[in-house]
């Protein structure tokens, strides 16, 4: 998850200089990432091919990544129908 944050922070900041860096992993030591909502059950409840549901679950974890981690699980699922 950390992985993807940095990677959003850096795509979204035209700049990163030294303090901006600093700032990033202050921000991410100190961030309280929740437990993803969405597990490869809720995929297969939903007949979601195994092949198939790992990179759901990466494209969901980057919407909910993008939302600070605030969309909540019934949504997130809705985003795969």
């Amino acid at each position: 998850m950390i992985k993807i944050f940095i990677i959003f922070q850096a795509k979204n900041s035209s700049k990163l200089s030294q303090n901006n860096l600093e700032n990033i992993i202050t921000y991410i030591i100190n961030k309280k990432i929740p437990r993803f909502p969405v597990e490869f059950s809720d995929l297969k409840k939903m007949n979601i091919e195994l092949k198939k549901s790992k990179n759901v679950i990466n494209n969901l974890k980057i919407l909910w990544a993008t939302n600070d981690f605030n969309i909540l699980k019934e949504e997130l699922l809705n985003k795969i129908k």
